[in-house]
């Protein structure tokens, strides 16, 4: 809001400089030239005066320590907790590949990158991770498919695999726990890249088909589904910036990426919402999109370079996919340039599945860190504790009109009391907005246990990042030794887990 408000005064700096210039060879009539400037100074003036008073005034979020208070937070609100298949699954034993594979990674010169070993152990512990998701107090959980389990090749599924995650999500509904499933987060079969991946629009076919195959297994338990964890950051990290998987810069190959991914979206959702309707078999699907809103900001708001480029980072990574869910024209840098239109894409979702971490500052092109209190700063510099943020965040995703869920939200903090800090601190900012309005309905943390984060070099360890509510069950990645007292639930939940099942016990 603010940064708008800096770039309204900069057009009415720029109107008065200009508006002479826009003339010259209209009219050389020193009159008309004053007339022009005058009126086009006014409506500048007038434009950002209305725009200075009739904004909504942004909230007073008053930070409560939610483990002894009781806010606003519905009976039927979903208190949970996150995971991804990559993230937290050892390794396939059948040795069917998958994007982050340590022979993936050598084969595209990233040796410098570590691959997911044993990690958490969860393939073999699944029903461990639920203990203790029940444990937290929670009633939801939010897991995903490891689609190169399921698919090892392009031609073949793994029943077994496909079993595995029927007993999940029976288990799950045993204990009384939704279970969210996720269909792609972050990972590909290597088969599906060696054929170019979401970049060819022929390949919506085999993840649409291996999509359909998890439906039918598990919708009698699943209602609940996020089709694509996150489209747009996976397009622009893995085809733009070359941070993931398949390692592209600069490939201009990101907005079709995107809009690929929002196709598969739509025709997933179609195929469960039609077999549904036409068998009422399972339970009735309900389908979110899923973004990670980022609130893009100038590091100095007087700048008008930081504002340009704060501007188109929040195109790129916030508009593309907002504006086509919201009235179909799929648009990148350019501004009333479609790429693509999707008219049916705003009634192609159920709920809107927020990630929300912290917004970014840009000097000139660099994104760099912010400029606040030390004890708001994660360990990875980047993140911060961003109460407004949340908030703000809510208020963007409940403009596309449908239910939000907070399906992502964490921190890897350099003290278990500052992850208390941020739950407190964003849930409160949620209680606000719920209390103002909004329909939000449920909070899922990030992350369940301390697991491998994507990328990580292999000068450190990934067991370093501690974004879990838990401690890794696994104590050593290179032998897959588990910790001796995994299943004391106790002894492995750590100070802001504590903290955090007390919040979860105060305001059910």
């Amino acid at each position: 809001m603010k940064s708008n408000k800096f770039i309204l005064k900069y057009l009415f700096i720029f109107s008065i400089i200009t508006a002479p210039v826009n003339q010259i060879h209209a009219s050389n009539d020193a009159n008309n030239s004053t007339k022009v400037i005058v009126a086009t100074t006014a409506i500048a003036a007038i434009g950002y005066v209305n725009y200075l008073y009739t904004q909504p005034t942004d909230p007073i979020i008053t930070i409560k320590n939610l483990s002894e208070e009781k806010v606003a937070f519905p009976l039927s609100f979903q208190w949970g907790a996150s995971t991804a298949s990559t993230q937290c699954e050892e390794q396939c034993s059948q040795g069917a590949s998958h994007s982050w594979s340590r022979s993936y990674l050598d084969k595209n010169d990233k040796t410098e990158l570590q691959a997911p070993q044993f990690v958490c152990k969860s393939w073999d512990h699944w029903q461990d991770d639920i203990d203790k998701v029940k444990h937290l107090g929670c009633n939801s959980y939010r897991c995903s498919i490891a689609w190169n389990r399921i698919q090892p090749t392009e031609t073949t599924f793994d029943q077994e695999a496909i079993n595995h995650y029927v007993q999940m999500a029976q288990y799950c509904k045993e204990q009384n726990i939704q279970m969210m499933c996720c269909l792609h987060h972050y990972a590909d079969p290597t088969w599906f890249l060696d054929k170019g991946g979401f970049a060819q629009e022929e390949n919506i076919a085999s993840f649409t088909t291996y999509c359909q195959k998890m439906y039918e297994a598990l919708n009698p338990y699943v209602s609940q589904w996020i089709v694509i964890s996150q489209p747009v950051a996976y397009a622009l990290k893995g085809y733009k910036v070359a941070m993931q998987p398949p390692f592209l810069k600069d490939s201009g190959l990101e907005a079709t990426v995107m809009l690929n991914m929002f196709k598969s979206h739509i025709a997933v959702y179609d195929l469960m919402h039609t077999d549904y309707e036409k068998n009422k078999i399972g339970q009735k699907p309900e389908v979110g999109i899923c973004h990670q809103i980022v609130q893009m900001k100038p590091a100095n708001p007087y700048n008008p370079f930081d504002l340009l480029v704060a501007q188109l980072a929040d195109r790129l990574n916030n508009q593309t996919m907002l504006r086509t869910f919201t009235d179909g024209h799929f648009q990148s840098l350019l501004p009333m340039v479609d790429v693509a239109y999707l008219p049916e894409a705003p009634t192609k979702f159920d709920f809107f599945a927020l990630s929300y971490y912290a917004p970014r500052f840009f000097s000139g092109t660099q994104s760099v860190p912010a400029n606040v209190a030390e004890e708001l700063v994660s360990k990875d510099h980047f993140r911060t504790i961003d109460t407004q943020g949340m908030y703000d965040a809510i208020v963007q995703a409940s403009k596309l009109g449908k239910p939000v869920y907070v399906v992502e939200n964490g921190i890897n903090p350099k003290t278990e009391d500052q992850r208390e800090l941020l739950l407190n601190s964003y849930l409160s900012a949620m209680s606000c907005a719920i209390k103002d309005g909004y329909d939000v309905r449920g909070y899922l943390h990030w992350t369940l246990m301390d697991n491998y984060e994507w990328g990580k070099n292999t000068d450190t360890t990934y067991n370093g990042s501690s974004f879990g509510l838990y401690k890794n069950r696994v104590i050593n990645d290179e032998t897959g030794e588990l910790d001796i007292n995994f299943k004391d639930h106790d002894a492995l939940l750590k100070q802001s887990g504590l903290h955090y099942k007390k919040i979860i016990g105060m305001q059910k």
